[in-house]
């Protein structure tokens, strides 16, 4: 593997060393050597990670059967066998894709950008994970430690994982696209510069690679397609439910049991879902119209280019570059379902609203079903 190869590599592998650890991903040889796709054991661990919490919802509801528990369990145990489901799909198309990009990063270089700072969405990744390990640790500690008080706090602050690889491979294509355009402008550069007669070689090897990024993000789009669905809807639906139980069922049931007594930070639960949900959300919508953006902004470079001081074939290369990019298709869609950018954040909330005053107008036949 070349050096360029294996430094795209090492971008992505602190991620997928986390996706490994917590049972999202069933690639192989995500800890050393170049990874791949393949049915057979590595589906153990993230079958016990889906399995576990499911067993342990399914016992406590059946010990405990009321419509409430069982609700949240079936919407746990569907929800994680989706994202799990997604997630291998997401696997089997995940090679391909580094191995293109593998290739793009050894024709044309890597990106000219730099970081040296770590990336913001894994920063709240990890802030939103860790906030809500610690709460489920401070419950643990307030309440009488034992194994099942330790699986009902963790169980209690599981929620929907953003897609945190689909965030890394939107901002490493964004890097691209905006690298290719400082170098569209330095090739433009020298060829008004140059006396001599210019060859158009160089500014086609730029339009193709701008060719090769859109081919990537077609594949990108078509891979976190159903995991992309599989979050919105779930993070859409679990707002309607967490809306509905804790301003008719919760306060209800505290009602009937005033004499219990409630420890540690479980009724924030609620409040850190919004922060994790909107967090995510948010991240997903505004990287992915970045990455649409990032792909249409080099027309301005295109329009501002004096043709008449350009040699004909280089003329040529920039009318063709000009219509590759208007008819280009880089937009981000949900497996083809809506279109996810930044609009999808008002379209959420009204939806809610809607969804809610329904909510609010049933209630009473809903109250009859879950608190009865």
């Amino acid at each position: 593997m070349s050096v360029t190869n294996k430094d795209f590599y090492e971008d992505v592998r602190p991620t997928l060393m986390l996706y490994k650890i917590i049972g999202i991903t069933s690639l192989k040889n995500v800890f050393y050597g170049q990874f791949y796709f393949q049915w057979g054991s590595n589906f153990i661990w993230p079958v016990v990670t889906y399995l576990t919490p499911c067993y342990l919802f399914v016992t406590k509801a059946v010990t405990y059967p009321t419509a409430t528990l069982w609700f949240w369990t079936v919407n746990f145990i569907v929800r994680e066998f989706l994202s799990q489901l997604t997630s291998i799909y997401v696997d089997t198309h995940l090679p391909k894709i580094i191995e293109k990009t593998n290739r793009f990063d050894t024709e044309h270089g890597r990106p000219t950008e730099q970081r040296t700072r770590p990336r913001y969405y894994m920063i709240a990744y990890l802030g939103c994970t860790l906030m809500l390990l610690t709460c489920a640790c401070i419950d643990i500690l307030l309440n009488k430690l034992s194994v099942k008080v330790i699986f009902e706090s963790m169980l209690r602050y599981m929620s929907s994982i953003f897609p945190l690889l689909y965030l890394l491979f939107c901002d490493e294509m964004c890097m691209r696209f905006r690298s290719l355009r400082t170098r569209w402008r330095t090739e433009v550069a020298k060829v008004l510069a140059s006396t001599s007669r210019a060859t158009c070689h160089a500014l086609e090897s730029e339009r193709l690679a701008h060719a090769q990024l859109c081919d990537l993000v077609e594949e990108i789009r078509v891979a976190f397609g159903p995991r992309l669905t599989t979050y919105l809807l779930f993070v859409f639906l679990e707002h309607l439910a967490r809306f509905y139980f804790d301003t008719y069922v919760m306060p209800t049931h505290r009602r009937k049991h005033s004499t219990l007594e409630i420890l540690g930070v479980s009724q924030l639960e609620s409040l850190m879902f919004l922060a994790h949900a909107w967090i995510g959300t948010y991240l997903v919508a505004y990287l992915s119209d970045a990455l649409t953006e990032s792909s249409k902004e080099i027309i301005t470079d295109l329009r501002n280019i004096p043709i008449w001081k350009l040699p004909q074939d280089c003329c040529e290369q920039v009318t063709f570059f000009m219509s590759q990019v208007q008819n280009s298709q880089t937009i981000i869609t949900a497996s083809g379902l809506f279109t996810v950018n930044k609009t999808i954040l008002s379209s959420i909330i009204i939806s809610l609203a809607t969804y809610i005053i329904v909510i609010i107008q049933l209630s009473p036949d809903l109250g009859r079903i879950f608190v009865e």
